[in-house]
């Protein structure tokens, strides 16, 4: 007896269609998803290489300082503007997440600081302190991170916070930020400076002002938020020295660093300025850029704080406006006048527009997005 007798002539037709099926869901499943947020990288940077002198030491890994290694791998899209990016129940998603505050000097962080702190001290659910990154904890604080934020949601602050949620597991994490316009920053930051310019106060401001004006200290200290993403502070470690000669890469007046000591921002700075062409540097600012809707859940301008407390609010559904929106530390304070002629002198030198170039862009780009968040909130709220 032959199967053919008893073959049905709609079995060929039926397992074309499974094929077919299978195909599909195979090429799909290979095209992505909602959770591949981070844009493609400038093709400038898979082609920049550092040779190791012939005395390198086993183990270090030069990925571990380049810029791109930094890119976070955990994080959540801006909750405004990037959430339909998400599953369902992303509003649960927030409410759940550790918080990354990136402290950026003289923008408001010392207050930020102090309201996560009351919020941790005050609100169910959360570690009952702030944990903080920074240049003289940078690499005990990742081995600390480890295990923190399962159980209770941890707040992360620090110049070097960024990256933070890669090192917190099990549970969602957002990166947040508050800037300040980046002149009105940096003639805080030089004022401030001044205030504490003996070798004594290095903690405080670890270069002296005495010969410096304050678009040469513009010029020096360059883009803090900039450095602070794309710059991994591996390469201020003693084991660097061997390969970088920082003393000459490092252009700065002589006394300007206090007790002879380069501290940490400085040598990144030197790091990017050797290693990076302008246009390179170009494009790698161009893409922090693009990526701040999809690496930050929410970002502010400290000239509208209070808007950024209420976002953090709605958010995190943690009472941030309310316990927060009073407070409000100034240790330095720079009269209208002296203020109005320092801002005259940074944007007539060119050397500070270019210095300052990457935080000017960056600057731009978050009060585009802290207008559309402001827009998408009024929507969101009149449903």
């Amino acid at each position: 007896m032959s199967f053919s007798r008893y073959a049905r002539p709609w079995i060929p037709t039926l397992v074309f269609v499974a094929v077919v099926l299978c195909l599909l869901l195979f090429i799909n499943y290979n095209s992505g998803s909602p959770y591949d947020l981070e844009e493609e990288k400038p093709s400038w940077l898979s082609s920049l290489k550092m040779k190791r002198k012939p005395d390198s030491l086993p183990g270090l890994h030069w990925r571990d300082a380049l810029p791109w290694e930094v890119a976070p791998k955990r994080f959540l899209p801006n909750y405004y503007t990037y959430k339909e990016l998400l599953e369902k129940n992303d509003d649960v998603i927030y409410r759940r997440s550790n918080i990354v505050f990136m402290h950026i000097p003289r923008s408001g962080g010392t207050t930020m600081n102090t309201c996560f702190y009351k919020i941790a001290q005050n609100v169910k659910d959360f570690d009952k302190t702030v944990r903080f990154v920074t240049e003289r904890n940078y690499f005990s604080a990742q081995k600390e991170l480890d295990g923190h934020g399962e159980t209770d949601k941890t707040v992360i602050s620090g110049e070097f916070a960024f990256g933070s949620c890669d090192y917190l597991k099990d549970r969602p994490c957002a990166y947040v930020l508050l800037m300040r316009d980046p002149y009105e920053r940096v003639i805080s930051s030089y004022s401030f400076c001044k205030e504490y310019n003996d070798d004594d106060s290095d903690f405080h401001c670890s270069v002296r002002t005495d010969d410096l004006s304050v678009a040469d200290f513009a010029v020096l200290e360059g883009s803090p938020m900039f450095r602070q993403i794309v710059a991994h502070p591996s390469a201020c470690g003693e084991k660097f020295g061997n390969y970088f000669d920082f003393k000459n890469m490092i252009n700065v007046p002589k006394g300007a660093v206090k007790n002879n000591k380069y501290p940490c921002w400085m040598k990144l700075k030197a790091f990017l300025d050797h290693k990076l062409t302008p246009d390179q540097t170009d494009e790698l600012i161009e893409y922090v850029a693009n990526n701040i809707e999809r690496w930050f859940a929410s970002v502010g301008i400290l000239d509208k704080k209070n808007t950024f407390l209420y976002h953090l609010q709605d958010m995190f559904y943690i009472p941030t406006h309310n316990i927060c929106s009073l407070l409000h530390k100034s240790n330095n304070t720079v009269p209208a006048s002296q203020r109005e002629l320092m801002l005259q002198q940074l944007k007539a030198d060119p050397r500070v527009a270019k210095a300052m170039k990457a935080d000017l862009t960056l600057y731009a780009r978050v009060k585009e997005v802290v207008e559309l968040q402001i827009k998408a909130h009024h929507i969101i709220h009149k449903k």
